[in-house]
């Protein structure tokens, strides 16, 4: 008798075979959309990242004093240390340290740090006409000369004051210090006499000064016929613009230090290659991101932001005639200074980049007024080009999960088609099986 072999297929294989075969051509189409809206979205945050970082170049030097930088060359840094700002005024100066300026500091003597000072009285603290005072009541029971430290250190009216001990091996000394310098400042230290004050009042008398309260006195020019006195080493604003750190005093009468104030050209290139290297950055991004390369459309083709940005921003560039300043442009529309020429503009013009570039409605205004409604804001418009194109992406992956969906049901569907089917051929071969 003759049999018929049972026949059987793979039916998950052979669904999915169709499933694919069904979903190929919107597999490819959400493929090359979804890499479509995200090199889009990559091209935006990159030129979005540099439009923000040549901002910031642009507004560092947006201002009346953007480019008034002037430094200082001195003969002798060890003396003082003499800096600029946008007030100074050029010219050549020499000045003579004879004195720093330093504050009191007295040491009280006391056996130990646990000798007594009284528990009734008043001790007086004073620097110049400022005064505080120490209610020798309220401190402990047989308060000691630590808790004096304590309540000197903790007083909230203390004048500037500091009181620290100091232990010698044979005494301790009670060291207090005045925070301000200056010879206004000397410091006074009294009680009201009071009887339990004994063991103070005889540390007070014996006390020895280690530092005395005194004014910085220098003198200006080759003759020091100019004496000038400060209660601070720092002597702010004497000369306009400068700021002069006195170190030490010049011990050889005849001794000057000769300084000169002058543009601090290197200063003025830095701020201008900054701006010129952002600029720079920004041109190669859009230009990376809308010109074709090696046969393929660029990834903002057809895009008219970028394109609006770049001939805003080289319209204002034309024209504020940045060549005669040294600042010139390629045939690729990059920049690049000339620094020759900046300074041949500069001795001619000692003002001109400031007139031109940095003062209210200079380039430098204008151009940072026009990037923030490229970048600032919620609808500035990158952010809002950036907020379009995602929403544009989180629709489509929308679409790619209910195709998904979609395609998961027809895999199921054909599942149970292909199952049924299997169950007939495999009934029909066992009829037929027994006819064989």
């Amino acid at each position: 008798m003759a049999t018929v072999s049972s026949s059987s297929f793979d039916v998950q294989s052979l669904a999915s075979q169709y499933v694919q075969a069904d979903r190929a051509k919107m597999d490819s189409y959400f493929s090359s959309q979804q890499t479509y809206y995200k090199n889009r979205l990559s091209a935006y945050n990159a030129i979005s990242t540099q439009l923000t970082a040549f901002q910031d170049a642009v507004s560092k030097l947006s201002g009346s004093d953007a480019f008034k930088d002037y430094g200082v060359t001195q003969s002798d840094d060890s003396y003082a240390s003499i800096t600029a700002d946008s007030n100074a005024v050029e010219g050549q100066y020499q000045l003579h340290v004879s004195q720093l300026a330093s504050a009191d500091q007295y040491a009280l003597d006391f056996a130990s740090e646990t000798s007594t000072v009284g528990n009734s009285g008043t001790l007086t603290l004073a620097l110049g006409s400022d005064s505080f005072s120490i209610d020798m009541s309220k401190l402990p029971a047989g308060a000691t000369v630590a808790d004096l430290r304590n309540a000197i250190n903790g007083a909230s009216d203390n004048t500037g004051i500091k009181a620290s001990l100091v232990r010698t091996g044979t005494s301790v000394k009670l060291m207090l210090t005045s925070e301000k310098t200056g010879a206004d400042n000397a410091m006074s230290i009294s009680t009201d006499g009071d009887p339990a004050l004994g063991g103070l009042d005889t540390a007070i008398a014996g006390k020895s000064q280690l530092s005395k309260a005194q004014d910085a006195i220098v003198q200006l020019g080759a003759d020091q016929s100019l004496t000038i006195n400060s209660d601070s080493n720092t002597l702010d604003n004497v000369i306009d613009g400068l700021t002069i750190d006195l170190k030490k005093v010049q011990t050889d009468p005849s001794e000057t230090i000769t300084f000169s104030v002058g543009r601090d050209m290197d200063a003025t290139k830095k701020d201008l290659n900054s701006f010129i290297d952002a600029y720079n950055t920004l041109i190669d991004t859009i230009k990376k991101y809308t010109t074709a390369a090696d046969g393929q459309s660029p990834t903002l083709s057809g895009d008219s932001t970028s394109r609006m940005l770049q001939g805003q921003v080289r319209t204002l560039l034309n024209g504020a005639d940045l060549s005669s300043m040294g600042i010139k442009s390629d045939r690729y529309g990059k920049l690049s200074l000339d620094e020759d020429k900046l300074g041949d503009y500069l001795e001619a013009n000692p003002s001109g980049l400031n007139q031109v570039l940095g003062n209210k409605d200079g380039l430098m205004d204008k151009l940072d007024t026009m990037l923030d409604s490229y970048v600032n804001g919620s609808d500035s418009v990158f952010k809002t080009t950036i907020s379009s194109t995602q929403a544009n992406l989180d629709r489509l992956g929308d679409r790619m999960d209910a195709f998904d969906l979609q395609m998961q049901q027809q895999y199921n569907r054909y599942v149970s088609q292909f199952t049924q089917m299997q169950t007939i051929v495999s009934q029909m071969q066992q009829t037929s099986g027994l006819f064989g």
